[in-house]
């Protein structure tokens, strides 16, 4: 599932790019980022695939490289993932892992009874 989340980042950048080059629509990157988003709030493997291309992309803006040519680089990043959170609506947080069964359901419900002429739940006629 790990590999399913990086290439499901790997196909945004791809649907990214598509726009850029006039390969997409323009409505492709917001029907896909939808998709992303909910993978991000169910599934652990996309949120730590995000929060590694994030450590990724933040470690290259400290480097040398990007220092010297972009020296505003880190805080247009933090601008732009703020924006982007206010943008997604990023207030929801991720369900936990127990939270799948609504809760006013019991948690184990009743086996319901046999119906009359019956030995049991299996529905088979009883013998006498």
């Amino acid at each position: 599932m790990k590999l399913v989340a990086y290439v499901e980042l790997g196909i945004f950048a791809r649907v990214l790019l598509g726009v850029v080059i006039l390969q997409n629509s323009l409505f492709t990157p917001f029907a896909y980022g939808v998709f992303l988003r909910q993978r991000y709030y169910h599934s652990l493997f996309t949120r730590q695939a995000f929060a590694k291309l994030d450590e990724t992309v933040k470690v290259f803006l400290q480097g040398p490289q990007a220092r010297g040519t972009f020296p505003n680089a880190p805080a247009w990043y933090d601008m732009f993932k703020t924006y982007l959170g206010k943008l997604t609506f990023t207030v929801i947080e991720p369900a936990p892992a127990h939270a799948h069964a609504p809760a006013h359901a019991p948690a184990h419900a009743p086996a319901p009874a046999p119906a009359p002429g019956t030995s049991g739940p299996s529905g088979t006629k009883k013998t006498t």
